[in-house]
């Protein structure tokens, strides 16, 4: 073990805050393990210095349901599903522009799912049942089209890579042996359509808890499973979440193991028994005679649910904190008299726990979540460097689109 840096050179400059850890180097492969502490030493909050959306006002900052963001150095982007329409923003939130319109000729949308940009100031807006990638200037000028193949419909990521190439998900193999196990790679387009080889993480045993539905196999509530995403880097990040345990592939062949040392959170008994019965009540909709197989649901949580790769190299960990009950979720229904979606399908919310590493590996703290915020695959926040865009749900039931700062703990330098 090794006080603030344990690096391979002995030349390298000690790093400031109270990180303990190692770090070693052989062949391609670079391990870190982070034991305790955090160069941050403290937790980061997010500083709110704009906000996208209103309950009543003009069309523009009414939001519908916000299916991507993306920012350059003046510009935020927004991509509105239920709307067909991307809106332009500066950073103070003011609209500029719109463009796009339903449809399905030049440029238009029928369902605008993902959005993202270039280096040279293209803007790729991802349009699944047009089967398309819509393609326009920084100012909203259609350039052209990227025909899609077998993509898969409801993985709204899109990331594109320094090639300029945007990637989407497409549509896996599925494995009669091993169902919970399938992953969705990613696969490059251009116009001519897709380009090289997907790419997606190593084909590794999945250690989930399961059961039988229909003869398939389904994972329980709270089980482990594969976590990967792709990093606007190139990179695919990725890792099993049954241990705090991750991995970086980088397109050059090198390879950064990141694991620390932290505890997962354990799964209250009254959140274990509703996740059971929400679970035996939504197959019953299908089944009515399905019941539980006496399958254990886990003790614990996973170590992690996503990874939100930065633009500027960092790595953020977003896990399942203790569970929260809705105080108006009421006890007194059924399970079979649940709909499906309603105030009951989230009786119980995780609060959201963020832990952020920077490009090497090294553990550089928490960060404070702010209530209502949306960190999964749907609106996934666009970070670079201190910037951060993000949607949430306000506890108001407004959907904002907000920018905030990235403020770490000041240091006592005394």
């Amino acid at each position: 073990m090794v006080v603030a840096a344990a690096c391979s050179s002995p030349e390298e400059e000690p790093r400031a805050g109270a990180w303990v850890g190692d770090s070693e180097t052989s062949g391609n492969v670079t391990t870190v393990v982070n034991e305790s502490g955090s160069l941050w030493a403290g937790t980061a909050q997010l500083l709110e210095e704009a906000s996208i959306g209103v309950d009543l006002g003009e069309d523009p900052y009414m939001l519908g349901r916000p299916a991507g963001v993306y920012a350059n150095d003046d510009r935020i982007y927004l991509v509105d599903e239920e709307a067909f329409v991307v809106r332009v923003y500066d950073h103070q939130g003011v609209h500029l522009f719109s463009f796009g319109q339903r449809g399905q000729g030049p440029g238009e949308f029928q369902d605008p799912y993902s959005i993202g940009g270039s280096a040279d100031g293209r803007i790729f807006v991802g349009d699944y049942r047009n089967g398309r990638i819509n393609v326009y200037t920084a100012d909203g000028g259609y350039l052209a089209d990227y025909p899609l193949g077998r993509v898969q419909c409801c993985v709204r990521q899109m990331v594109v890579t320094p090639d300029g190439l945007p990637h989407w998900h497409i549509r896996g193999e599925y494995d009669e042996a091993d169902p919970v196990g399938l992953s969705h790679p990613m696969q490059a387009f251009a116009e001519d359509g897709a380009v090289g080889e997907p790419v997606g993480p190593p084909d590794v045993d999945v250690p989930r808890t399961t059961i039988t539905v229909e003869g398939r196999r389904s994972p329980t509530p709270f089980s482990p499973g594969l976590v990967w995403r792709l990093a606007p880097s190139g990179a695919v990040v990725w890792g099993t979440s049954d241990v705090y345990r991750f991995e970086v592939r980088h397109p050059d062949g090198q390879r950064l193991v990141v694991e620390r040392n932290s505890g997962r959170t354990a799964v209250q008994s009254d959140e274990r028994e509703w996740a059971r019965l929400h679970r035996i009540a939504s197959h019953r909709r299908s089944n009515p005679d399905w019941n539980w197989d006496g399958a254990e649901i886990p003790d614990f949580k996973p170590a992690f649910d996503e990874f939100v790769p930065a633009h500027s190299g960092e790595i953020w960990v977003v896990r399942p904190g203790p569970g929260v009950k809705d105080p108006e979720c009421d006890d007194r229904h059924t399970p079979d008299d649940w709909p499906y979606h309603s105030q009951h399908y989230r009786c119980w919310r995780d609060r959201l726990l963020i832990d952020v590493f920077d490009a090497e590996g090294v553990y550089l703290g928490d960060v404070e979540a702010p209530e209502g915020i949306v960190v999964n695959s749907i609106a996934s926040p666009f970070i670079r460097g201190d910037m951060v865009v993000a949607a949430l749900y306000s506890p108001d039931g407004v959907i904002r689109v907000k920018r905030y700062r990235l403020a770490p703990p000041e240091r006592d330098e005394q």
